[in-house]
């Protein structure tokens, strides 16, 4: 897939950073194609780009967080291939029936990838941003073969596809420039991060509105059962399922040497893993070098985004919780929640 990839992809000029005449040639030497599209939506949704699936004009989330392209059908999209029933594992703990199916053809901004394989998750999408239907969600089948620099700030995503020259390894340095910070990214698509002068593996997922934590993370002073007790009440739905939570400011919080200051995060029981959501992709240009192993970012101001709609590919809402004394029982009450709309 990666030779159609360059022969489809349209040239263009690297417009959003400056470069000096060298810089500009050594980017010659590296660079094969590229090509920008808007995100659709505005602030606080989700990156959604759009796409072209079996002759329909649709969006798509784009996030490495997911392995694989998921779609749900819509009133007129339909998936009539369907291969094999499968249960998808969601988080370690919940788990969903799904279908495994074929997609005759997927277009990306003029490059048409064919056929490929995706999993339709049951229940329809009612999701629409740009004039289009949302669908679905593109993952590291498909983002993994490129380079990916998105740009929330500004509404754009731009994929790029590079030679193997020699010199050419820090290519995505070259394209942020010297004032980006950069960080291994593993094959499991994750990035190293420190809390408490201790390193720990997050995912990155741009499409969810918050950063969590697994409160398994306890040997941590910052999620140890003290702070966990005191942190405010939170209950996350996803798409079939709840998760308790506690939401807590994390102060010592590093990314490639970037401190993350009083970075908000939920800490939840019901994952395995820590995710860097949307607070930290919605004030910085980042890029992900996927065949070098690198993630870049460094800050930016944001654009003139129209509001969004809280457009989210899978998390619908958090709510924060209390306890209210109610004569002889205590009682949950909601006192607030932050709605992020499912697909």
């Amino acid at each position: 897939m990666r030779s159609r990839l360059i022969l489809a992809f349209s040239v263009f000029g690297l417009f959003m950073m400056p470069f000096s005449p060298a810089g500009a040639q050594d980017l010659s030497r590296c660079i094969t194609g590229s090509v920008v599209l808007p995100l659709l939506g505005g602030a606080g949704d989700g990156p959604i780009i759009p796409v072209r699936v079996n002759d329909h004009d649709v969006g798509m989330y784009i996030s490495p967080d997911y392995d694989k392209i998921y779609v749900r059908e819509t009133r007129d999209i339909r998936f009539p291939d369907k291969e094999m029933p499968a249960t998808l594992d969601l988080n370690g703990y919940h788990y969903e029936e799904v279908d495994y199916i074929g997609i005759k053809d997927l277009q990306i901004g003029g490059a048409d990838l064919g056929a490929v394989n995706g999993i339709l998750i049951r229940g329809g999408s009612v999701q629409s941003a740009g004039g289009r239907p949302v669908i679905g969600v593109i993952g590291q089948m498909v983002l993994s073969r490129m380079l990916v620099l998105l740009d929330m700030p500004h509404g754009e995503v731009m994929y790029i596809t590079t030679s193997n020259n020699a010199g050419c390894d820090d290519v995505g340095q070259q394209i942020l420039g010297d004032k980006a910070r950069s960080v291994r990214l593993d094959g499991d698509f994750q990035i190293p991060a420190v809390i408490d002068g201790k390193k720990r593996w997050f995912s990155m997922n741009p499409d969810l509105d918050v950063t969590s934590v697994p409160t398994s993370w306890d040997d941590l002073p910052e999620v140890a059962h003290p702070t966990l007790v005191r942190a405010e009440k939170t209950i996350t739905r996803f798409d079939r399922f709840l998760t308790a939570g506690r939401e807590v400011k994390i102060k010592d919080f590093e990314i490639g040497g970037e401190r993350i200051k009083d970075d908000t995060v939920v800490l939840q029981r019901d994952i395995m893993t820590g995710h860097i959501g949307m607070p930290f992709f919605a004030d910085r240009v980042v890029l992900f070098d996927y065949p070098h192993g690198r993630f870049y970012f460094k800050s930016t101001t944001a654009g003139p985004r129209p509001a969004g709609h809280h457009l989210h590919f899978t998390q619908t809402f958090t709510t924060h919780v209390s306890v209210v004394d109610r004569g002889d029982k205590a009682v949950n009450v909601v006192t607030a929640d932050k709605k992020g709309k499912s697909g």
